[in-house]
């Protein structure tokens, strides 16, 4: 028999922080999801819809004379168009765990797509029927294409809302204050994320059944949706199962954050052993079949955006040589894969001989956390203000993309003198290739600390993927036409 939890000894409400909300909050709250949920399946029906009935139409005319042998198109395009849905709702394309976050939302759309569509193609063969392949070349493209737009509309929807503090998962936090606190900063700093921190509560020490009858009051009192625990030694497995028991049946998602710091993604996969549910944990190299996608897409990306903008580059290069004395190009020497050292080059912003300097000033300035003094240095020309805004001095990289010192995306090649003075922990930022841009140059650009920055760049050699490149890649382009923190 469990034995009553004494008073002295019962869980310490550490904090609360959602008591200022106001009731129409609360209400928002109480279902953050639904009318995202709402708004997915809507545009899902209206893609597939649209997309299904733009094909016949295509396809077929609609003549009084051609719909009685058309009639049968389409009772079959209804059928594909109620399966496409079916296969949708099958594949977890609805699952609200993956709902305005990450990219899994997207690619369950994608295989269930997929797999509708091959399913469809064997049937076809199998029972020989004549199924229009140019009704599947349009419907699927077309489809796929409506169906990702739906989805990108109704997340910039929840992104926006939840920006503003609504359609938030008010979350109980459990661990210690130290750990609570620094989980409830995670979620303050990105709201999109979806969970905001109402209350914090200590694990008990001993025993745990008036612990949680303590939880389930605070879990009621304060409208919780989600329960995040930070594990300790005093979060036990059996706390957590019991406390899952709890839950079971509340409609309330039950989280651990387990100890691997910024490891995430695609280098975690659950590997069952013994009966326990084992997380292993992928080197963070690219090696393989990984390297050799990887400097394709860099190959082929810088190709192209070179060839595109060589008419930019060559009006910027002229204005360069006629507006002030010295070179067009600046050559420098940074630190490359695996601590190596090669020639970056960049269009010259400055006055002859003063971009090394302004550069070192630069990253002594974001180690001092203090980038004020540099925004109007003036031994910037003032062609170089305006490449420096729009990031053109950047471009003639594109070669050392193509060469093969850099990569597209990566962490930013670091000054000589900036590396020699790095803990052995951050050289890790060496595991891959230098990028022309990268994590913090979407999340700031000049204005992110030097600390910051060091964790974007390691965050970004831990969890490498083609997914993330990509995001990176469009963020980038945001951040350029912005020209936030560009000076």
């Amino acid at each position: 028999m469990l034995t009553p939890i004494p008073a002295n000894e019962r869980p310490t409400v550490v904090e609360s922080v959602g008591e200022h909300e106001s009731a129409d909050a609360e209400r928002t709250n109480k279902d953050p999801l639904r009318t995202y949920l709402w708004l997915v399946v809507s545009s899902d029906l209206v893609a597939i819809i649209a997309s299904v009935a733009s094909a016949v139409f295509a396809r077929f005319n609609f003549t009084s004379d051609s719909l009685i042998n058309t009639a049968p198109h389409g009772l079959v395009a209804l059928g594909i168009a109620a399966a496409w849905f079916g296969t949708l709702s099958l594949n977890g394309a609805y699952d609200r765990r993956f709902f305005g976050v990450g990219t899994e939302e997207f690619k369950r759309v994608l295989v269930a797509t997929c797999i509708l569509f091959g399913l469809v193609g064997t049937i076809s063969f199998v029972l020989k029927a004549e199924l229009s392949r140019a009704f599947i070349l349009i419907v699927l493209p077309v489809g796929l294409l409506a169906l990702i737009t739906g989805r990108t509309a109704s997340r910039a929807w929840l992104k926006r809302e939840r920006s503003s503090g609504r359609r938030l998962f008010r979350t109980l936090l459990i661990g210690q204050p130290e750990q609570t606190e620094l989980l409830a900063a995670a979620f303050a700093v990105d709201p999109c994320a979806g969970f905001l921190a109402v209350e914090q509560i200590s694990p008990p020490r001993t025993h745990t059944a008036g612990w949680i009858d303590t939880v389930s009051a605070q879990i009621q009192s304060h409208h919780i949706r989600a329960v995040a625990i930070s594990q300790s030694d005093l979060i036990t497995d059996e706390l957590i199962r019991r406390l899952a028991w709890q839950l079971e049946g509340r409609g309330i998602d039950l989280l651990v954050a387990p100890i691997l710091g910024d490891i995430s993604g695609p280098r975690l996969t659950l590997r069952p052993a013994a009966g326990l549910p084992l997380i292993h944990l992928d080197e963070p190299h690219l090696t393989g079949g990984k390297r050799f996608a990887k400097r394709i897409l860099d190959v082929v990306g810088a190709t192209v955006l070179l060839v595109i903008t060589s008419p930019l580059l060559l009006v910027t290069a002229v204005m360069i040589r006629v507006t002030s004395r010295g070179p067009v190009i600046f050559k420098q020497r940074r630190v490359g894969l695996e601590g190596s050292h090669f020639t970056m080059w960049k269009f010259r912003t400055m006055t002859q001989d003063s971009e090394l300097g302004h550069e070192q000033a630069v990253a002594n300035a974001m180690k001092l956390g203090s980038n004020t003094t540099l925004r109007n240095d003036p031994r910037i020309t003032k062609v170089g203000r305006l490449l420096r805004r729009w990031s053109l001095d950047e471009f003639p990289q594109f070669l050392n993309v193509i060469l093969g010192s850099m990569s597209l995306v990566g962490p930013r090649p670091l000054l000589v003198s900036e590396a020699n003075n790095l803990p052995a922990q951050v050289q890790r930022r060496h595991l891959t290739k230098p990028g022309l841009t990268g994590l913090w140059q979407i999340s700031g650009r000049k204005g992110t600390t030097w600390d910051e920055r060091m964790r974007l760049d390691l965050y970004y050699v831990e969890n490498w993927s083609p997914a993330l490149d990509t995001i990176i890649l469009l963020k980038t382009a945001k951040a350029v036409l912005t020209g936030h923190g560009a000076y």
